[in-house]
C-alpha cells in the first residue's frame, strides 16, 4: 500500500499510511445504512454503502418492499483507492453527507432495477453508541464491530416501475 493525498491531512488514526486500517482482515469495512418507511406501513425502503479498504472494493444496495408483496432489489460495487474512498457511490447509487450530524442526501438514479429515489435524511435524536462486539474463537477474531445508531426523518421521492 502506498501513500496518497489523504496522508497529507491530519486525519490519521494509526501511525501508518492512511489506506491501512487497524486490522488486515479482508472483511474489515466502514459502512452506513438507512431505513425509511411510509407512516401507513405500505412501503419499506432500505439502502446502505460500505468501503472494504483491505479488498480495494466498495458496495451499495437498495431495496424497496411494498405491503402488497412487490419488491425491488439492487446491488452495485466498484473498485476504490485511498484517493476516492470519500466518494460514497456505487453504480447509480450515491450517499452524500450534506452537513455532518445534520443531513444526508441519498440518491438512486435510473437503472435496470426500476427503482429510483432522491431523499434527504435528517436526524431527530442524537446518535446512540452501541456496545462494541468482539468475539474470538481459538484465538481468531470472528467479530470486531462498533455501531452507532440514529433515528431520523426522510423527505423526498421514490419511483418503482
Amino acid at each position: 500500500m502506498g501513500y496518497s493525498a489523504a496522508d497529507e491531512s491530519f486525519t490519521h488514526q494509526l501511525p501508518r499510511p492512511f489506506d491501512e486500517v487497524h486490522h488486515p482482515d479482508g472483511s474489515w469495512s466502514d459502512r452506513c445504512y438507512f431505513f425509511a418507511h411510509a407512516p401507513d406501513g405500505s412501503l419499506l425502503l432500505t439502502n446502505g454503502y460500505g468501503n472494504n479498504p483491505n479488498q480495494g472494493r466498495s458496495a451499495g444496495y437498495g431495496k424497496v418492499a411494498m405491503a402488497d408483496g412487490r419488491h425491488w432489489d439492487l446491488l452495485a460495487s466498484r473498485r476504490i483507492t485511498t484517493d476516492d474512498q470519500s466518494d460514497l457511490s456505487a453504480g447509480p447509487m450515491r450517499w452524500t453527507c450534506v452537513e455532518p450530524l445534520k443531513q444526508w442526501k441519498i440518491e438512486l438514479g435510473p437503472n435496470a432495477s426500476g427503482i429510483e429515489w432522491e431523499m434527504l435524511y435528517e436526524p431527530r435524536a442524537p446518535m446512540w453508541e452501541m456496545l462494541p462486539m468482539h468475539v474470538e474463537v481459538d484465538g481468531q477474531v470472528i467479530v470486531d464491530m462498533y455501531h452507532m445508531k440514529e433515528t431520523g426523518r426522510v423527505s423526498g421521492w421514490r419511483r418503482c416501475r
